[in-house]
């Protein structure tokens, strides 16, 4: 069941008819005056008909409103269209609430997934039938459960976004009818203070009447809007705690059933791998000689047709740590004629390694599609190592294909001073310890066979073989060292080690020389 929404130009059009429909009341004729009105009118040399009512003619709720003019008819209906707006509400929960009954009452615990479909679909008019039937779709085309908490989220940021948009409506017409009672009061002091005569007190009290009563007539309004919107929305939110309730329920056993799939899959894989040794046959026991019976002639066996995999897109021989294939890892399930075999269930597992598939699974399960083809992201691990995988029919895992790949350090991105900075020493002297340099990929992984630059920028010292620059090369540590000896003079020292090829900024060692 969808969210009742009343479209935004629809709401704008019930706000005008009502204003319009205010102002047509505000410009009517007044009531003919009462014999004390028209005395007082006439010595007061004021127009009849100039004030909305008396104090005193005050005996109901729509006599109240009358004396506030047309502002009060204009705050009533503000109120119309807010309880118009909160009723639809209410109905929209109702309905939800009774539809949603048989999707309550289901048992996902025992539910087979090939029942659940149809018995969902006869609570697909609520929001909990419409949440559930999308997560086992999505579980049916995709045979994972990766998604379906995203999905779960997704729809009740949904149904919440449509109703912030109905609590953002009635918040403006509580807004509205309070100011509309703060109009009134000004309105009733102008009718108060307007032509100067204070002397009136007829005059006086209803012009403190109108201010009085529309101020009145606003607030409560507005606090019945305001109550009116935060029930209705006490009763979404317990609706959406039982919808989130439900939903995972259902998640866990579609968690469940994926788990009995990958074991039964592994298993089967496993045998497929490691076939037993065919069963002894029983033996027969001789009998007393009967009449034999001619044997029957063989039936004609008809020809096994198995799908087989067919490879799209390999797995290349190296793959730098920390990151994704440029291209999906891409099987299509054939038949053995050719043609592709759509809706096939292929497993990919990584058999060796530490690398994953998707969102870090290491077994993952996709239906192929309608052209046969099945695909999934490959993510590298973050240290090196020898990854191998297997790509193979969940129905039947002999036909499978296997690959491997190195996984490789990637190119540098870091460089940090491992040793040898800060050091002191007699002027003229070598330093105790080298100046070490590491440089890794973005995974802190050791690259080696990168070239760092040593070179003095102050103090005069010299570097190995009695150099002022000298280029080394890490090791298979990722670290590059050279030896350094300080200045003749005492005072501070620097080297400033640059790494070539690389968008890294340069290392600085400091030294100080002592007398």
């Amino acid at each position: 069941m969808k969210p009742m929404r009343i479209p935004n130009r629809l709401f704008s059009l019930l706000l005008v008819l009502a204003i319009f429909s205010a102002l047509f009341l505000f410009a009517q004729e007044p009531a003919a005056p009462s014999p004390q009105t028209r005395t007082i009118a006439e010595n007061t040399n004021a127009p009849v008909g100039s004030s909305p009512a008396k104090i005193g003619d005050m005996k109901s709720f729509w006599s109240m409103i009358q004396l506030g003019g047309g502002i009060g008819y204009l705050i009533i209906v503000v109120l119309g269209v807010g309880m118009f707006l909160a009723l639809l509400r209410l109905l929209e929960l109702v309905s939800d609430g009774r539809h949603m009954r048989h999707a309550m009452k289901l048992p996902f615990a025992t539910l087979p997934l090939e029942e659940m479909p149809r018995q969902i679909h006869l609570s697909a008019n609520s929001w909990l039938g419409q949440l559930l039937l999308s997560l086992v779709n999505l579980y049916r085309v995709s045979g994972s459960t990766q998604s379906v908490q995203q999905e779960v989220s997704n729809y009740l940021q949904y149904i919440t976004d449509r109703f912030d948009s109905f609590r953002g409506r009635m918040a403006f017409l509580s807004d509205s009818a309070g100011a509309l009672g703060l109009l009134g009061t000004v309105w009733g002091m102008f009718l108060t203070f307007f032509g100067g005569n204070l002397g009136d007190s007829e005059k006086i009290l209803n012009g403190m009447g109108v201010a009085l009563v529309t101020t009145l007539i606003g607030l409560v309004v507005s606090l019945i809007l305001n109550f009116s919107a935060t029930e209705l929305f006490s009763l979404f939110n317990r609706r959406v705690d039982v919808i989130t309730q439900k939903s995972d329920e259902l998640r866990l056993r579609l968690l469940e059933i994926e788990r009995g799939h990958k074991e039964a899959f592994t298993e089967a894989f496993r045998r497929a791998e490691h076939p037993s040794a065919e069963p002894p046959r029983p033996k027969v026991l001789p009998q007393a000689a009967t009449r034999k019976e001619p044997p029957a002639p063989p039936a004609p066996k008809e020809p096994i047709v198995l799908p087989r995999l067919r490879v799209l897109a390999k797995m290349p021989e190296k793959v730098q740590a920390g990151t994704h294939l440029p291209a999906l890892l891409k099987v299509q399930v054939v038949s053995q004629d050719g043609p592709p075999l759509p809706r096939q269930p292929v497993a990919f597992m990584i058999a060796k390694g530490k690398s994953t598939f998707g969102d870090g699974e290491r077994l993952l399960t996709v239906l192929a599609k309608e052209n046969g083809e099945a695909s999934c992201d490959f993510m590298a691990a973050t240290a090196p190592e020898i990854c191998e995988l297997k790509v193979a029919l969940v129905n039947e895992p002999t036909q499978q294909w296997q690959a491997k790949a190195e996984i490789v350090p990637g190119p540098p991105a870091r460089a940090r001073i491992e040793d040898g900075n800060d050091q002191a020493g007699k002027a003229g002297q070598p330093l105790s310890n080298p100046l070490s340099v590491m440089i890794t990929d973005r995974c802190n992984n050791p690259i080696a066979g990168v070239k760092v630059h040593f070179r003095v920028a102050l103090g005069r010292g010299i570097l190995e073989k009695q150099a002022l620059e000298l280029t080394k090369t890490t090791n298979a540590n990722g670290i590059a060292e050279a030896r350094y000896t300080l200045g003749p003079a005492p005072g501070f020292n620097s080297v400033i080690a640059e790494i070539e090829d690389a968008e890294i900024q340069p290392l600085e060692f400091r030294a100080l020389a002592r007398e």
